[in-house]
């Protein structure tokens, strides 16, 4: 009886925490209810289906709750490094160190996939961020951001304007978009220019000699 109530006392995951992205505090309160939670299965009667589905209903909330607390962290770790590339871009370690920030993003991404839909969306406009400002790889951060609003959609009727990712992606997603519509500008005036010359060049032909 005291092992069920340690490891279903109040917020045992740390889901509090999480809503307050709050990663440290949620790995703590994920750590005080592991051991209990482990010799409660340990000690649970294969005929008592009702402390078999607590079990596994705890064990099914708290694995996600570490993956995203888990996420979390690998996400402010790459912000921590980002921060510091942007102080001193003149290291030659820096290139390096944005490709494990990209690393670290895509990590917190895997972690929450299926299972928190707004936070992977986070973690994702972050990545796209990189891609797009950094990284300049903007065929990368287009698919990324698609992903993006996407998810964002999948929020709806949920209203997104007042939150930072969000309004960070929809300003990526139309500076990506207004690039790219310039380019295809560019080359259809590059083809046109190439036919108008196509069509002198038989009358330049006639300044030879």
């Amino acid at each position: 009886e005291k092992l069920y109530n340690k490891a279903s006392r109040r917020d045992p995951g740390g889901n509090n925490a999480i809503e307050k992205n709050d990663f440290k505090a949620s790995l703590n309160a994920l750590a005080e209810v592991n051991m209990p939670l482990t010799k409660l299965g340990q000690l649970i009667d294969d005929n008592d289906e009702t402390l078999k589905h607590f079990l596994i209903s705890m064990q099914e909330d708290l694995l996600k709750n570490r993956c995203l607390s888990e996420s979390m962290q690998s996400r402010s770790i790459a912000e921590n490094l980002l921060n510091e590339i942007v102080e001193d871009p003149s290291d030659d370690s820096a290139f390096i160190a944005v490709w494990n920030v990209v690393d670290l993003l895509r990590e917190s991404v895997i972690l929450t996939r299926e299972k928190d839909i707004e936070q992977e969306a986070i973690s994702l406009s972050k990545l796209a961020s990189v891609y797009h400002r950094i990284l300049l790889i903007k065929s990368r951060a287009k698919e990324i951001l698609m992903r993006v609003m996407h998810l964002a959609k999948c929020l709806q009727p949920r209203n997104l304007g007042e939150e930072k990712w969000f309004k960070r992606s929809v300003i990526h997603t139309f500076s990506i978009s207004g690039g790219t519509k310039e380019k295809k500008e560019d080359a259809e005036k590059q083809k046109e220019r190439a036919k108008y010359l196509e069509c002198l060049k038989p009358k330049l032909e006639g300044f030879k000699g």
